[in-house]
């Protein structure tokens, strides 16, 4: 029996096991099943934005961020009501962003989300997502800073006053 050595990365999401990286080729080299350090950061970076760009239809005011969350409540609430400049609305951006991420990123622990106001769109946030990512026995602190739109901007004749 062949002995089993470590390997040095992470397990394969399972739909990235099944993506073809090359479709064109009939044979495949070797079958995809691990992510080296440097690719699970990138999955992980892949993951963090499909779940920022998927809304649940629950506005962040009314969400309990104590719920356990289940896969039906994948995404982060609708955020849109919120105001950027607003300490208050960020920080409950961050409450709800926390709560998804640590319900559908398991591969981060110990998660922390900051929101700040992005200085050149008052329309968008920068959220900073940073925990430790686990590969075999390696821990590793990470961050992955994000642009997110939060309000449409308002056309003549709609919105408030009109």
């Amino acid at each position: 029996m062949p002995e089993l050595k470590p390997i040095k990365g992470a397990r394969a999401l399972l739909f990235e096991r099944l993506i073809d990286l090359d479709p064109s080729s009939t044979s495949e080299l070797r079958p995809f099943r691990t992510l080296s350090p440097r690719d699970l950061r990138g999955s992980v970076r892949r993951e963090l934005a499909r779940l920022l760009d998927t809304r649940r239809h629950v506005s962040a005011r009314v969400v309990d961020t104590r719920e356990q969350l289940s896969v039906l409540d994948y995404g982060i609430p609708d955020i849109s009501d919120l105001l950027p400049r607003s300490l208050t609305d960020r920080q409950l951006m961050a409450a709800v962003i926390r709560q998804a991420v640590q319900a559908f990123e398991p591969r981060l622990g110990q998660v922390q989300v900051s929101v700040d106001p992005d200085d050149k769109d008052p329309r968008t946030v920068v959220v900073r997502i940073e925990g430790n990512l686990r590969y075999g026995s390696v821990v590793e602190a990470v961050s992955f800073p994000v642009a997110l739109r939060v309000r449409q901007m308002e056309t003549e004749g709609h919105g408030a006053g009109a």
